[in-house]
């Protein structure tokens, strides 16, 4: 029974040996694939392998770190930097600089495409290399590249943070131009609504001047009417008078009293005419008949 047991410890321990032979051996073979294809700059075939390696080992900062640097070359920065900061994981200091070298390369690749665009989120990028390549000449204080690239990367923060403050004055300028046009564009504006009312106050004060200055002259025209009506009015009054009150009666009496004068007048006068016959009958008898006319 116990030999029995020995046996199978002793088998598991032979299969798991020959498994992890035979999956270092994959992921090795894998890996040194892709490294001949890299280095026939054949980097889209040497991510595939490096792909397929790291899918057995998520976990190896080797396959990372190639991972990473095929990334790099086909220019997918982003990428390259995620796969660099896996490979930080690893225990080997040589390693860990390396990646920390790239991912600072990865994202001073990322600050150049920023430059036109967004000068202020380049010079964050540029910042954060800077830290990398730091930390990269801490942990290997012999890497020449990493000091070069320390220095020309300060020197570019402070070029792009002198230009994003010539941008920023650019910027208020025209920001403070455009304000000040909109505000004249609004003074204006205001200036020409409160003028309306007084345009039509001069307008309705210079019609009510037309107005009375028109108004004696509709006068006078009244009057003159007036006056050229006046005769007639007069007439139709003289000749109305008896539609008002009583006129109509003593019209009647004043026309009565006219005949009755009138008859006088005529009775007077016959008496007159026969008074001046009875003379002069009497005259003539006294005196003979002409009997020739000399």
């Amino acid at each position: 029974m116990r030999l029995y047991w020995r046996v199978i410890t002793i088998g598991l321990f032979c299969l798991v040996f020959t498994y992890q032979f035979a999956f270092a051996d994959s992921v090795s073979g894998l890996v040194n694939k892709g490294n001949s294809f890299y280095n026939q700059q054949n980097f889209a075939e040497a991510l595939k392998r490096y792909n397929e390696a790291q899918e057995i080992d998520p976990n190896s900062g080797v396959v990372n770190f190639d991972q990473g640097a095929a990334y790099y070359k086909q220019g997918d920065y982003q990428q390259a930097e995620s796969s660099f900061t896996k490979a930080l994981v690893s225990q080997d200091k040589k390693l860990e600089a390396k990646a920390n070298y790239n991912i600072g390369n990865s994202k001073y690749q990322q600050a150049r495409s920023k430059e036109k665009n967004n000068l202020q989120e380049a010079i964050n990028l540029l910042s954060d290399s800077l830290n990398y390549y730091k930390r990269a000449i801490e942990l290997e204080g012999e890497d020449k590249d990493a000091k070069i690239n320390y220095e020309f990367t300060k020197e570019k923060i402070e070029i792009l943070k002198e230009q994003l403050k010539q941008q920023q004055s650019s910027q208020s300028d025209k920001t403070k131009k455009k304000e000040k046009k909109q505000d004249n564009k609004e003074s204006q504006q205001n200036q020409q609504q409160t003028n309306q009312p007084e345009e039509r106050e001069d307008s309705q004060s210079q019609d009510k001047q037309e107005d009375q200055s028109s108004e004696p002259d509709k006068a006078e025209e009244k009057k003159e009417g007036k006056q050229e009506k006046a005769p007639p009015e007069n007439e139709k009054k003289e000749e109305d008078q008896p539609k008002e009150g009583n006129s109509e009666k003593e019209s009647i009496d004043n026309r009565k009293m006219n005949e009755e004068e009138a008859k006088l007048l005529l009775e007077n006068y016959r008496q007159e005419e026969e008074t001046l016959d009875v003379q002069k009958r009497k005259k003539t008898q006294n005196y003979p008949d002409v009997l020739k006319d000399w």
